[in-house]
């Protein structure tokens, strides 16, 4: 079976922060892989509650350890909002929220749309939320996941309003992980994925 593109997930060690708990950075990594049904014989070996449906075989050289979660790169797409600029006002707090982080910029006078938009543009492209932001050029500006599949909250003030164009797809895969040396003698990591987020109608 051909190679596809998956997107390994993997959870940081958390800390206690004044008695709390503060779970650790996800880091999110592209990675080649075959990925197959597992057969009848394969199902059997598995312990009576991980046979669930949409279990799969991941074979990648990239590491796949236990509780790593997997992500098909075709089973997920990229989160996409447009804003607009409804109401150009002087002197005004435009404001963007996204993932809880505020940005701002003050229209200034003379305000139009492109040039709110501008100012927001650039503000946001400074932050460090995992999106990317674009001006369109026309008094609207789009925002879009950096990961497939990947959610973010997104916010603005009473003179603008959001568009979804793409809702984000989360198809994920627990990662229970078998190294395999069997191929060729190069090593290489089997990984059984077990389907634990169907969101969107998937």
């Amino acid at each position: 079976m051909d190679n596809e593109i998956i997107i390994i997930i993997k959870q940081g060690t958390g800390s206690w922060v004044k008695g709390h708990h503060v779970e650790g950075t996800k880091t999110y990594t592209y990675a080649n892989a075959s990925v197959q049904p597992i057969n009848g014989d394969e199902l059997q070996n598995l312990a009576e509650g991980d046979r669930i449906k949409g279990t799969l075989k991941f074979y990648s050289v990239s590491e796949m350890l236990d509780d790593y979660f997997l992500r098909r790169k075709n089973e997920n797409i990229k989160k996409i909002v447009t804003c607009t600029i409804d109401n150009v006002l002087d002197s005004i707090d435009y404001t963007c929220t996204i993932n809880g982080t505020e940005f701002l910029f003050n229209s200034g006078v003379g305000a139009t749309a492109i040039s709110i938009v501008a100012g927001i543009v650039n503000i946001i492209s400074g932050g460090s939320e995992p999106i990317s932001v674009l001006d369109n050029l026309d008094g609207t500006y789009t925002i879009t996941a950096n990961i497939e599949g990947s959610d973010f909250t997104i916010v603005v003030d009473d003179n603008q309003s959001i568009n979804i164009d793409t809702e984000n797809v989360t198809k994920e895969y627990k990662c229970m992980q078998d190294k395999d040396y069997s191929v060729h003698s190069i090593s290489h990591y089997k990984a059984y994925g077990f389907l634990v987020e169907r969101t969107n109608g998937l």
